[in-house]
């Protein structure tokens, strides 16, 4: 929700990562911008429910809100009451309404503590943070659901996975894990994975796909 370069740079970015991504916003003269562009581009007269509606909100995975703090925070409530369990991000400016947000199971973004927050991160781990952010574009970091009824009850160590795979987080029902060897999957439990986009793709099909466990040896994947 919003326009600009911002706004056209996360879309593209999204897009590349093969999300199906639709930009909502309100003014008129931004649309010259997003004439030849690669995803949806859908002007509303306003941001309320109506509008939230026909955009198809409560069929979104997430939902970005670019705006002004009060125009973030209409859109986080109204989706948070009405359209279900989509993660909700918003960039927001003035630190006093994070918590606020938060109430919502808003992830918040502070413009003007972003880029500090990430120069900080790149002084103090920066193999960390360019994995993170992808700049090299054979690596990736991806959330997956288990939802392989085989793998529920077995534990990390049971598993052979690729090399290049790293297990970041866990998130059960909504409370964050640390990852170790004696960690049993759960089915519904989502798994922050880092690695190639090669072995990536070869893992969210095994998490995700109910009987793909029987086409690889006992838990191993070749």
């Amino acid at each position: 929700c919003g326009a600009g370069g911002q706004a056209y740079a996360l879309a593209k970015q999204l897009h590349m990562h093969e999300w199906k991504v639709k930009i909502a916003y309100t003014e008129m003269e931004t649309a010259s911008e997003y004439l030849e562009c690669e995803f949806e581009v859908e002007q509303v007269k306003d941001f309320s429910f109506e509008e939230l509606q026909k955009l198809d909100a409560k069929h979104a995975g997430a939902i970005v809100t670019m705006l002004t703090d009060d125009e973030n925070y209409s859109i986080c409530e109204m989706v948070y009451e009405h359209f279900g369990n989509a993660n909700l991000i918003a960039n927001i400016n003035n630190r006093n309404n994070v918590e606020r947000f938060k109430e919502l199971n808003v992830f918040v973004v502070r413009r003007a503590t972003a880029i500090v927050s990430l120069l900080d991160h790149y002084v103090r781990s920066p193999s960390a943070v360019t994995l993170l952010l992808g700049d090299d574009s054979n690596n990736d970091v991806i959330d997956v659901e288990i939802k392989n009824p085989d793998l529920v009850g077995v534990s990390l160590r049971q598993m052979q996975f690729p090399t290049d795979i790293m297990f970041l987080s866990v998130c059960r029902k909504g409370k964050q894990l640390n990852v170790h060897n004696y960690y049993r999957f759960r089915e519904g439990d989502i798994i922050t994975m880092a690695g190639s986009n090669k072995s990536l793709k070869t893992m969210s099909i095994y998490l995700s796909i109910h009987g793909w466990a029987s086409a690889v040896e006992m838990h191993g994947i070749a």
